[in-house]
């Protein structure tokens, strides 16, 4: 799992524009994932990822998103939601955890 990270958003991708639209569009791999510059997980995980969860605290708003088989957590400042603060992927469930209380099984019951 790769520690919290600040993000500038002055910073540039490394990788070129064709390449990027290249794993876009296939099955990505965490590993994968994992060795692309900061601007480029971002791009991936926004135009990638399901939201399947929120949070927010008093300086942060968080969402986690489910990217291929990982999951990646994008937290922005609560003033504006437009700013990135850090951005946080595991391909295990432990980035779970903080959401799990905010999920109602209860739909499930009529569920056949």
């Amino acid at each position: 799992m790769r520690a919290y990270q600040k993000y500038n958003s002055e910073t540039k991708p490394d990788a070129g524009q064709a390449l990027q639209e290249h794993f876009l569009n296939f099955n990505m791999l965490y590993a994968l994932f994992e060795n692309f510059d900061i601007s480029t997980r971002i791009e991936i995980a926004q135009k990638k990822g399901v939201l399947i969860g929120e949070r927010a605290d008093d300086l942060e708003y968080i969402q986690l998103l489910r990217v291929y088989d990982f999951y990646v957590e994008l937290a922005f400042y609560v003033e504006d939601h437009s700013d990135l603060f850090w951005i946080k992927s595991s391909n295990k469930d432990d980035l779970l955890g903080p959401y799990l209380d905010k999920i109602d099984l209860s739909a499930l019951d009529n569920f056949t």
